[in-house]
């Protein structure tokens, strides 16, 4: 008989490609979703404070970010090395220290390359550039710079990415420009600044073509006074939403008839509010409100004209104890700064599930009161972590295929080494560890109820001009990180196979061949 004709050795060599093709295709899938590489490191046993030289290779990168660091269980030691990986071979050093500059002392370190999200974080208790005094709201521009409310320090700060620096601008008092614990803050397209000047009843608008303060409103019930706004947002039109918290109501400038418009008042039922402090608008200008004591959120459609209310009190995901301020992304999902429970809680649209981060603490991803939420394009989370007087800023994992928010997803380690410290010089201050937060999932119900939109309009605004202040040194601190391993599932598909046709070949010498 001969071969071709055997069906068993036919069947078994269909099979064989099969598994082949799909081996090869498993192969393909795996080598576009994630960054690949290897680090080695020269010499593998040092002297502490002595460079060791390190080498790693990337492959499959598609733009995606990636860092190469040293850790000791678990615990940064020192950024090496972190961007926007491209293909190819690259060399970086250690010396050998902590980010700090003091020596390590005896131990073994690892040299990781991943694309693992972390956390870092900015600044400290003062009134110099880059410290705070419980600030509240953040806000953050495409090109990465970020703006916040240094709230108590009556003033407001701007980080430039690009020059790595800080500007401050504003004093207390009430003149153009300065300010009386400004609570909300919020930027559009073209870098105008907004904001809710909050204990001088207004809102103040800065033209960064003209550099001129505009200010908008005073104390009172009419539309466009307000009564301590705390919350402010601007839409691609330049329309302005502003949260007149003490008024218990939202009101929004119409930049095209320059009128306002009036929405909600006191009550618990669907599109009335109790103290709403944090305040968010979509790019199809649904509006997102933090309403505060209510202990839940509220989302307005604008297509349907309706309010959706979303949680109650309590520690539970979903549940909020004064959540004091809101984001969305370009997705729709949700972000929270769930103020007394010292957490952050995202809503992921897609699943309908609340993540939490955080707990109350000092570390890197804990928060004492955490005021203000933004986030950019990337899925980076920004948040006023207000009662540590500092910055925190959640760096996501850029992997292709992944969701936007990627905390659930396995670390992705996609290399390492080992080096062995000699230490010569006496051991040193062990660096203060960084956990990363564990996260917590569970279904929400969005019920969605009815509501009604009161309009009145009326026009505002008197104009005066200031000019900001010059930009001083930068501040900054360090993230935190995790690591993972890879798949090799696809080499398994191909062995696999591999031992299916020597099967296939032996059942035919051995009882078919005839």
């Amino acid at each position: 008989m001969e071969v071709g004709r055997v069906p068993g050795v036919r069947v078994l060599s269909k099979v064989f490609i099969i598994l082949l093709l799909l081996s090869m295709i498993i192969s393909q899938a795996h080598a576009a979703g994630m960054v690949t590489g290897s680090v080695t490191a020269d010499p593998a046993t040092i002297k502490s404070g002595s460079v060791t030289e390190v080498t790693y290779s990337l492959v499959n990168t598609n733009g995606q970010e990636y860092m190469v660091y040293v850790e000791n269980s678990g615990s940064l030691i020192n950024i090496l090395d972190q961007g926007t990986a491209t293909d190819g071979t690259f060399q970086t050093s250690w010396n050998g220290k902590y980010t700090n500059g003091t020596n390590v002392p005896n131990g073994i370190y690892t040299i990781k390359l991943n694309t693992t999200p972390y956390w870092t974080t900015i600044g400290s208790r003062g009134d110099g550039p880059g410290e705070f005094y419980r600030p509240h709201a953040i806000a953050v521009d495409g090109a990465g710079n970020i703006y916040v409310a240094d709230t108590f320090n009556d003033r407001i700060q701007v980080w430039n990415k690009a020059t790595n620096t800080w500007t401050t601008t504003g004093s207390p008092d009430d003149d153009p420009g300065q300010f009386s614990s400004p609570r909300g803050i919020a930027v559009d397209g073209a870098g105008n600044i907004y904001v809710a000047d909050t204990y001088n009843y207004r809102i103040q608008v800065w033209n960064k073509t003209t550099n001129t303060w505009t200010i908008i409103g005073s104390d009172g019930t009419e539309p466009g006074q307000f009564d301590r706004p705390f919350g402010i947002a601007v839409d691609d039109t330049g329309n302005i939403y502003v949260l007149d918290t003490f008024n218990d109501r939202i009101q929004v400038w119409n930049k095209t008839d320059n009128t306002w418009i009036s929405m909600g008042s006191n009550g618990t039922e669907p599109g009335q509010f109790y103290e709403p402090k944090g305040i968010a608008v979509d790019g199809a200008g649904n509006i997102y409100v933090a309403d505060t004591l209510n202990y839940r959120i509220q989302v307005w459609n604008k297509a349907t004209n309706t309010w959706t209310t979303m949680g109650s009190n309590g520690i539970q995901p979903g549940e909020f104890y004064e959540p004091k301020d809101i984001a969305v992304d370009d997705a729709g999902n949700i972000y929270v700064a769930d103020d007394y429970n010292h957490r952050i809680q995202v809503w992921n649209k897609t699943t309908n599930t609340w993540t939490t981060m955080g707990s109350n603490g000092i570390q890197p991803g804990e928060f004492d009161r955490p005021r203000g939420i933004a986030v950019d394009g990337r899925g980076n989370i920004y948040v006023s972590d207000s009662y540590n007087h500092r910055i925190q800023v959640w760096n996501v994992a850029h992997v292709a295929g992944s969701d936007v928010f990627v905390y659930n997803t396995p670390d992705r380690i996609i290399g390492s080494g080992t080096i062995s410290m000699d230490m010569l010089y006496g051991r040193q201050p062990t660096p203060t560890p960084t956990p990363t937060p564990t996260p917590t999932v569970t279904p929400v119900a969005t019920p969605v109820t009815g509501g009604t939109t009161a309009m009145t309009v009326t026009p505002t605004a008197t104009v005066s001009s200031s000019p900001t202040l010059a930009a001083p040194p930068s501040q900054t601190a360090g993230p935190t990180e995790t690591g993972g391993s890879q798949s090799g599932f696809a080499i398994w598909i191909l062995l696999i196979s591999l031992v299916v046709i020597v099967i296939a070949v032996g059942t035919y010498f051995l009882f078919l061949r005839k």
